[in-house]
């Protein structure tokens, strides 16, 4: 009796000792998975945008506004083309360029930091001009660090009221921000050319009114228009039409829908933004 007592104590024992072996390889395995999927996939996020804010601007204008650059944490940038054509009526959606840049951001954010514009508390001064857009720009330097803003009222000038050091400032920052805007090889080494970004979303902007003698008209491609509309987003079926449409569609077309005429200003959704919200509407 007592030795097959301490044989099924033994087998107990084990049979412990495997169950405590299978939860901590469980345990382990749980964990590299946790530890596989967060390396895996870090968060994305902007650590450069430049744009343009305020100024004596039609609402249209103010709304589809976009970046003249961003960068993104993984090494994608997507930049406003700087081509200007003397075709008129303009294009509806102006042409995004994007190219991965992850071996340039170390130098592009010294750029930015040898040239201010990652410190809030730098005084660029202020020329003396009214109604000109303030220039924004946007940081955030590592993962860990939270983002700067740094705002400067008319940047591309210079005033007699601004000290020599404003001046020089002003000059530098501005031509950084254009050789960034148009991938120069100053800051970007990356030998790939830029190419032409496409959206899978769009906002839209919505007001009555009647076709022009330069209007081309063609149907709205969403739901039904019934009223004016300040801010909405087009689901990804309607923004893919709109894609196709291309050249079709200018700064002067009219649409049909629910038996009346509208303009509709639209404005490409970025990577980082999630809706009309993320863009100040």
């Amino acid at each position: 009796m007592l030795k097959r007592a301490q044989q099924a104590h033994f087998v107990e024992v084990a049979m412990i000792r495997k169950s405590a072996v299978i939860g901590i390889v469980a345990a382990l395995l749980v964990g590299l998975a946790v530890t596989s999927n967060s390396q895996a996939k870090p968060r994305t996020y902007v650590v450069a945008l430049a744009t343009t804010s305020g100024g004596f601007v039609a609402p249209e204008y103010n709304f589809s506004r976009l970046p003249m650059f961003v960068i993104y944490s993984n090494g994608q940038m997507i930049s406003t083309s700087q081509v200007v054509t003397q075709q008129y009526p303009g294009p509806a959606i102006p042409t995004l360029l994007t190219k991965n840049v992850s071996f340039d951001l170390r130098r592009i954010v010294n750029a930015l930091e040898a040239s201010q514009l990652t410190d809030p508390k730098f005084d660029w001064g202020i020329p003396s001009v009214a109604d000109v857009p303030n220039t924004d720009v946007l940081t955030q330097l590592s993962a860990k660090k939270r983002s700067a803003k740094v705002s400067v009222y008319a940047l591309g000038m210079t005033g007699p009221n601004l000290k020599k050091s404003q001046v020089k400032a002003r000059k530098k920052a501005s031509q950084l921000l254009d050789d960034l805007q148009s991938f120069s090889n100053k800051y970007i080494w990356t030998k790939t050319s830029p190419t032409t970004w496409t959206p899978t979303k769009y906002l839209y902007q919505v007001r009555s009114a009647e076709p022009t003698e330069y209007s081309n008209t063609l149907d709205w491609v969403g739901d039904s228009i019934t009223k004016d509309v300040t801010c909405a987003v087009l689901p990804t079926k309607d923004s893919a039409q709109i894609t196709n449409l291309g050249s079709k569609i200018n700064q002067e077309t009219i649409w049909n829908s629910g038996g009346k005429t509208w303009r509709v200003t639209l404005r490409p959704l970025l990577p980082h933004e999630t809706g009309c919200k993320s863009i100040g509407y």
